[in-house]
């Protein structure tokens, strides 16, 4: 299975879900070069708004996959289906073990690296700091929040 980084994810169930998800469908056989192709993944029923990403990755020549188009996904249960679509995704992709899969939000989110080879440096970093394939970074403010919470729900 391909090595997966995140970022984005804000809620806390699903980003446990999806770890665990993830984690338990791995295999950690990365060839002694690293990181192979770099393939951003996200999860969108309507990609009118992904359009940053969707403009962006490609100008980085980096792949993008969007999975669940035309899929109704209601806030909360729609989470579910978001976890399933990527954990299908990883199981069934045709990509090498040492490829890097990114997940990141549709809606909200822009390649900024001027090349897959920035995230691939990146994702080496952050893996050889923590001594894992599977990093998740996920955003300090998150929606839904109640007033007491002051943006801490994440």
């Amino acid at each position: 299975m391909p090595r997966v980084a995140s970022a984005c994810i804000p809620q806390p169930l699903p980003l446990l879900l999806l770890a665990l998800l993830l984690i338990s469908s791995f295999r950690c056989a990365a060839r002694a070069d690293g990181v192979g192709s770099v393939t951003i993944v996200t999860v969108a029923s309507d990609t009118r708004d992904a359009s940053a990403l969707l403009a962006s990755a490609p100008l980085a020549g980096i792949d993008i996959v969007v999975l669940g188009e035309g899929v109704a996904m209601p806030w909360p249960t729609g989470l579910r289906t978001k976890i399933i679509l990527v954990r299908d995704f990883v199981r069934t992709s045709q990509l090498a073990d040492e490829d890097l899969i990114v997940f990141v939000d549709a809606w909200d989110t822009m390649v900024l690296a001027d090349s897959a080879a920035t995230l691939i440096q990146a994702f080496r970093q952050a893996e050889e700091q923590t001594g894992r394939p599977i990093i998740f970074a996920p955003e300090e403010f998150c929606w839904p929040q109640d007033e007491e919470s002051k943006g801490t729900l994440c």
